[in-house]
């Protein structure tokens, strides 16, 4: 359906008007597919980002090895080391109190 004004040229449609063709429908579905691909990247990218994170293998490298190295492993010489010097401030501890009870 062609726009004809009274002397019978051609027109361009109105703010209102639909033209009869597929241009009306193409400027739509044009819109609506832009906005599927936006929603698509706005939920793809935080839920890609959850996925990674997740990961056994990112979580095993980055996670656990940076917990190893701010909280190593104890050595066993140093926990031994570490229960002698508390017995030993047991024993000196205990020496004072003797020292400092009353004599009957």
């Amino acid at each position: 359906m062609e726009l004809r004004d009274a002397g019978g040229w051609k027109r361009p449609p109105r703010g209102g008007e639909r033209t009869g063709g597929s241009a009306g429908r193409g400027a739509a579905a044009m819109g609506v597919k832009l906005e599927v691909l936006r929603m698509t990247l706005y939920l793809s990218f935080p839920v890609a980002m959850f996925w990674i994170s997740n990961q056994a293998e990112y979580f095993e490298k980055y996670v656990i090895q940076r917990k190893r190295e701010i909280y190593p492993p104890e050595d066993p010489l140093q926990h031994q080391q570490m229960e002698a010097f508390k017995e030993q401030i047991r024993n000196q501890q205990e020496e004072r109190r003797l020292l400092q009870a009353p004599r009957e």
